[in-house]
């Protein structure tokens, strides 16, 4: 019933971050309603390039590409970075925290050595089982079109149909043998299908989709600046 609850064992829906036929973002959900603050500037089209530290490795401000414009903000109180597991160490790195062979090798001086920026990058692996079906109703037939005009109407003066619906919108969390305490492994279940022709495009076919992945991985990488 929950699978973000205590136990995710089991088959079931995702849950979904889908309103009124529309996928619900950070800024619709939390940066739109509060737009209006005195106390809240947000500023679109623009690229952290590093973070200001000061001779006391206190984070003073930033500087930021703002539409092709290099421009320097500094910081009342606190600066927090939340980029993401490739561009936080990529920010880190550009302000000299870091490895120091890796900023050395950049040509960046070392403000602060951090060994660990950068590393234990956990990323897992999914392979698609594609299943072709005939006689059965997929998104495949739906992006026929006649059935896409039927879809449109139900997206614009409903909120639903095709394009309200997820990617994929059964799941599962299983383990693949006793020794797991815990589930290590899921499934994404999609009612549509796909072939990749020799230029990397994706075409659609009329199947199903079952995509496996580890969600337990035991490898680490990296990634650092270049």
């Amino acid at each position: 019933k929950d699978f973000n609850g205590e136990n995710q064992a089991g088959i079931g829906y995702y849950q979904l971050n889908i309103k009124n036929g529309k996928r619900q973002s950070v800024s619709k959900c939390y940066l739109e309603p509060v737009k209006d603050r005195k106390n809240l500037h947000i500023v679109c089209k623009a690229q952290c390039e590093k973070v200001l530290i000061d001779s006391n490795k206190n984070a003073t401000g930033i500087i930021a590409n703002i539409k092709g414009k290099s421009v320097t903000l500094h910081a009342n109180k606190e600066v927090i970075l939340s980029a993401g597991s490739i561009a936080s160490p990529q920010i880190l790195e550009l302000s000299g925290i870091g490895q120091k062979s890796v900023l050395e090798k950049a040509g960046i001086a070392l403000k602060h050595e951090l060994p660990g920026v950068g590393e234990n990058l956990q990323d897992h692996l999914t392979i698609n089982v594609l299943y072709l079906l005939k006689d059965i109703n997929t998104f495949y037939e739906e992006i026929r079109p006649f059935a896409m005009l039927k879809n449109l109407y139900l997206y614009y003066a409903k909120g639903r149909g095709l394009l309200a619906h997820p990617a994929a919108e059964i799941g599962a969390f299983f383990k693949t043998s006793d020794e797991h305490e815990r589930p290590n492994a899921q499934i994404h279940f999609a009612p549509a299908a796909s072939e990749v022709d020799a230029k990397g495009n994706m075409i659609p076919i009329d199947g199903i989709t079952i995509a496996a992945c580890g969600v337990r991985p035991q490898s680490r990488g990296s990634t650092h600046i270049q």
